[in-house]
């Protein structure tokens, strides 16, 4: 066999068929797109997971908070039970710090005041006053 035999053969045969140009364009997209996605879908995942960390710690802190404001509410309590009038009266006085507290939702508030209302101070007598609690001797 010659060159020449060589390549009427070749010529003869067809090329092997090849992919359209247009299928290998969306082979390309569609991993780009898949690969977006992944990302898209990674980030998501961990920033929806974070803000639920976040969410969490907070519900944490904010009972945490209530926890040591009604222990500290117990304790004027107990304070203002005493016998020594010098005791009831700073009992008076935290519960009145207590309720003017900023960071005091509304319930808290009117739990705080009912306290102070609910005590028997003897010759004291508590009232609210434009949110404010005073404490009168003698009971006038």
């Amino acid at each position: 066999m010659g060159q020449l035999e060589q390549l009427l053969i070749t010529a003869a045969t067809p090329p092997a068929p090849s992919t359209p140009t247009w299928i290998q364009a969306g082979v390309i997209v569609a991993g780009t797109l898949a690969a977006f996605s992944a990302v898209f879908t990674a980030l998501w995942t961990s920033r929806r997971s974070r803000l639920n960390t976040e969410l969490q710690n907070e519900r944490s802190r904010v009972n945490a908070e209530r926890e040591e404001l009604m222990r500290t509410l117990r304790w004027a309590a107990e304070q203002t039970a005493k016998e020594d009038e010098s005791s009831r009266l700073v009992g008076v006085e935290v519960l009145d710090a207590l309720s003017k507290r900023d960071d005091l939702h509304h319930d808290d508030q009117d739990l705080v005041a009912a306290v102070l209302v609910s005590l028997n101070l003897g010759e004291a007598e508590v009232y609210a006053e434009d949110q404010e609690f005073v404490v009168e001797e003698g009971g006038q």
